[in-house]
């Protein structure tokens, strides 16, 4: 699970996504040193307010806020809030940091913060590392006061290194006021996945852990041939060492001897990175669909590919594809979506399709699809996808609405950071394709 922000911003760069658990309140904390967590409470310094934690902050709403006293206990004056902040973990693969915006105190402005320093790391443990370096240091983008709840100007980072955590601590404030607060914070940039390795070869390692039991001494051992095992014994000679340190990185694709993984969880999204598509075919460039209540190449309004993964069978993606108007054995075919994995290395297992609620007919459901997958950065220009599945959805024997298929397994799976999905065949003559949800699974 993540807690992340679906909205189209024109202009602006992907949003980077937050791990859930992972979001730290800090108070009395300082650029370069070692955090000192907040706690929950309703009075007292070092607290954020009851209700109002930092969690707040990305869960996509402005009429939530996180409200932090830090070094104050009552009243108003110019130090409460000041030196606060929170850290948290990006969910993405070697994530870079480029920009955030801010949501207002809308009602509260004298507690809107004005400034603040943003560091990153890849410590290991952040509630004692020091090991902070300073990325931004300067305007929140609430420096005008508004009549409404908003976000603030979008802040560009000047950044290009990778930090798994980064850390926001509030500097100023608007005026006197007893708490320092804020709705929200959106945090934008890209996955720098090039040292995952084409060639076989990482940028980016880390120390590996042993499986317990695993470590063997042997002895008259040839590079080639079969180990010896060796036994314990009191010798007066023999070569001594006291440590062996093993880094790289895990190719999560060989996971599993056949390929395949036998643990699996439910993939998340990256926020707004899903895509619908028409005209489009396996091996081809994608071609984007719109929303419009009539013409080719159009989905539904209110019934775009987002819907596919709200978690609600009630709502659908409704695609049109190639058709204008009428029941034909066209409409909808060729029309699908792409999305990326937010999640370091994701190999896609498996999925499963649901149909569309009541209202809508079961001539209109999809039940066959190509499934195909990319590493490229840009999606909408791309043309390097591999495919790794074609076949049923898994809704060619269910008729029977908001209904969940049985899962439609990936034989040989890889890693992509992105995946395309199109329908290739429906279940009869319709003036749509029609579905509720895809869930999709792997690790």
């Amino acid at each position: 699970m993540i807690f992340c922000v679906i909205s189209l911003l024109i202009g602006l760069p992907p949003f980077l996504d937050v791990q859930s658990g992972t979001i730290y309140g800090v108070w009395n904390t300082f650029a370069g040193g070692i955090s000192t967590l907040a706690t929950e409470n309703s009075t007292g310094a070092g607290t954020y307010y009851t209700g109002q934690s930092p969690d707040n902050l990305f869960d996509g709403s402005l009429n939530t806020k996180y409200t932090s006293r830090g070094n104050s206990t009552s009243g108003t004056n110019t130090y409460a809030g000041l030196n606060t902040g929170f850290y948290l973990t990006i969910i993405q693969c070697q994530p870079v940091l480029i920009g955030f915006r801010f949501g207002n105190a809308y009602n509260f402005s004298e507690r809107e913060p004005l400034t603040l320093t943003i560091e990153g790391t890849n410590c290991a443990n952040l509630t004692t590392c020091v090991n902070w370096t300073l990325i931004y240091n300067g305007s929140t983008g609430l420096d005008t006061v508004t009549s409404s709840l908003a976000y603030g100007q979008y802040q560009s980072i000047s950044n290009s290194n990778s930090y798994k955590t980064y850390r926001f601590l509030i500097t100023d404030k608007r005026d006197l006021s007893a708490y320092v607060s804020y709705s929200e914070v959106q945090l934008f940039g890209y996955s720098n996945q090039s040292s995952t390795s084409q060639n076989g070869t990482s940028n980016s390692t880390s120390l590996f852990a042993i499986q317990s039991g695993s470590v063997q001494a042997l002895w008259n051992t040839f590079a080639g041939g079969i180990s010896t095992i060796a036994t314990a014994r009191d010798l007066s000679a023999y070569v001594s060492y006291s440590e062996v340190q093993l880094f790289g990185y895990s190719n999560q694709s060989s996971t599993s001897q056949n390929g395949t993984s036998n643990s699996t969880s439910l993939f998340a999204i990256q926020s707004g990175s899903v895509q619908a598509l028409w005209n489009t075919f396996a091996g081809g460039i994608s071609t984007i669909a719109t929303a419009n209540t009539s013409g080719v190449g159009t989905y539904v309004p209110n019934q775009s590919a987002d819907l596919l993964f709200d978690n609600k069978t009630s709502t659908k993606y409704t695609s049109r594809g190639n058709s204008s108007s009428g029941n034909n054995s066209i409409a909808g075919l060729n029309t699908g979506f792409y999305l990326t994995i937010a999640q370091c290395q994701p190999t896609l297992v498996k999925f499963r399709f649901a149909t569309a609620a009541t209202g809508s007919s079961a001539d209109r459901d999809p039940t066959a699809i190509t499934v195909e997958g990319t590493n490229c950065y840009i999606l909408v220009n791309c043309t390097n996808w591999t495919l790794i599945y074609t076949g049923p959805t898994g809704l060619e024997s269910f008729v029977n609405r908001s209904t969940y298929g049985p899962f439609q397994t990936i034989s040989s799976p890889q890693i992509f950071t992105s995946y395309r999905f199109l329908v290739t065949v429906k279940r009869s003559i319709s003036d749509y394709v029609a579905y509720s949800e895809v869930e999709l699974y792997g690790y």
